[in-house]
């Protein structure tokens, strides 16, 4: 079963750094083990030249690497008011050069951590329904679940987290990490699917003129198919023997709703005063490329919420024999 036990926090001198801190020391009872990266960005050819321009053989630049970095570690510290010596949570930080995309991924890879907890937004500030360039790029880079953390909360809480859920086989995945976070923190869960309306994407009208679609009577019609989909969803979560009543208690709470997917599940969590949204990344990968799906990219920039981002991991058929 899922369970949060090491984390990744890509920091940098933003109150959103501070903010993914508090909120990666809040995970359950007992803080995971904290793993701090932050990149100091690749140095210019040009900047080298005018540093050292004598230093034919880099002897001085490496110097001068080592210093910043030190230097960059302790403001680092200061800013995040950190001491490694007494607080036991921290396992460690790192500060490298290098491109900010490619450092970091490769920190994750070298961590392995069950989560990534980072700031929704950099250095430049918050900005609505737009992300920050790190957490864009790791969103596509990383293989594990991405934590967006949007407001700076020194002793955070959640309470209650909205699932978005489309009942494909991805679901299954979403669902066991966001029900194993749930049971870490101690919240509730709420399993929201969206039945796509196809007159939401209908500017001019083309189809609202031939096609009557009624909303009501599709999911009449469809209520038994659908539940019978979240039952099989469920049924596939894999969860510990003393956690089993626990959890199927928290995954009766499901909402059917009908419109734009992700348009309609920021508007329910902002309405239910939700901390966090879970979603799915359906990304597609290519051997040089890794896209988010649009429902996720939408809600990670303009959730109210925090936003976890789960990437596809494995697939299970939830249709029957007689249905796939």
């Amino acid at each position: 079963m899922y369970q949060v036990e090491q984390v990744l926090v890509p920091v940098d001198f933003s109150t959103s750094s501070r903010a993914a801190l508090a909120f990666a020391r809040a995970i359950g009872k007992n803080s995971p083990r904290i793993h701090l990266a932050h990149a100091l960005g690749e140095w210019r050819p040009y900047v080298r030249r005018v540093l050292f321009p004598y230093a034919a053989l880099g002897e001085d630049d490496v110097e001068f690497e080592h210093e910043l970095i030190e230097e960059a570690r302790a403001h680092m510290l200061a800013h995040l008011e950190v001491n490694p010596d007494k607080d036991k949570s921290i396992a460690d930080l790192t500060m490298q050069i290098g491109p900010v995309k490619e450092t970091l991924s490769e920190r994750v890879r070298s961590v392995g951590p069950d989560m990534v907890v980072m700031g929704a937004f950099g250095e430049g500030g918050v900005q609505p329904n737009v992300l920050g360039s790190t957490a864009e790029k790791l969103l596509r880079a990383v293989t594990r679940p991405v934590v967006l953390v949007r407001d700076y909360d020194p002793k955070p809480s959640i309470d209650h987290i909205v699932v978005a859920v489309d009942l494909t086989s991805r679901s299954t995945d979403v669902v066991a990490k966001a029900l194993g976070f749930a049971l870490q923190v101690g919240a509730t869960i709420e399993l929201v699917y969206v039945l796509p309306d196809p007159l939401t994407q209908d500017t001019n009208k083309i189809l609202a003129r031939t096609l009557d679609f009624n909303a009501t009577k599709i999911l009449e019609r469809s209520r038994s198919k659908i539940e019978a989909l979240f039952d099989r969803m469920v049924d596939h979560v894999e969860v510990a023997y003393p956690e089993q009543d626990s959890a199927r208690e928290l995954l009766q709470q499901r909402k059917v709703m009908v419109g734009d997917p992700p348009r309609v599940i920021v508007d329910h969590a902002d309405k239910v005063d939700a901390d966090m949204v879970v979603v799915g990344g359906h990304n597609t990968q290519s051997a040089s490329h890794r896209q988010l799906g649009r429902i996720a990219w939408t809600i990670a920039r303009t959730a109210p919420t925090h936003v976890m981002v789960v990437p596809p991991e494995k697939e299970v058929s939830l249709l029957g024999n007689d249905e796939s």
